[in-house]
């Protein structure tokens, strides 16, 4: 039976088509336009220690924001500080650490 199975697997496995990857494919939202600065103030990036880019956010009231559960899981909340006021993903101010952060709200 394992021979049968190990068979069929190759069979198969050489009967695969690649998958043709365009290299210039455009990530950016389809149908969207670049931001104005401030267009859209309630738009936060969270970065790791790194200055990167992790995962967006929204500010819901003065000091909360929400953001996917997979962008934090797994993390200290000090781990991330908060990057608002900019439409940049590689401007730096103005941010504020994270302090805590709550789940399933």
């Amino acid at each position: 039976m394992k021979i049968i199975v190990t068979i069929f697997v190759c069979v198969t496995a050489s009967m695969a088509t690649p998958v043709n990857v365009d290299s210039n494919i455009d990530w950016r939202v389809v149908g969207g336009s670049t931001a104005t600065p401030h267009q859209f103030p309630f738009i936060v990036s969270l970065r790791t220690p790194y200055d990167s880019h992790n995962c967006g956010g929204s500010i819901i009231a003065k000091n909360y924001v929400i953001t996917a559960a997979h962008c934090v899981s797994g993390y200290a909340p000090s781990y991330y500080t908060v990057v608002a006021g900019t439409n940049q993903l590689n401007a730096t101010t103005p941010f504020r650490p994270f302090k805590s952060w709550a789940q399933n709200l």
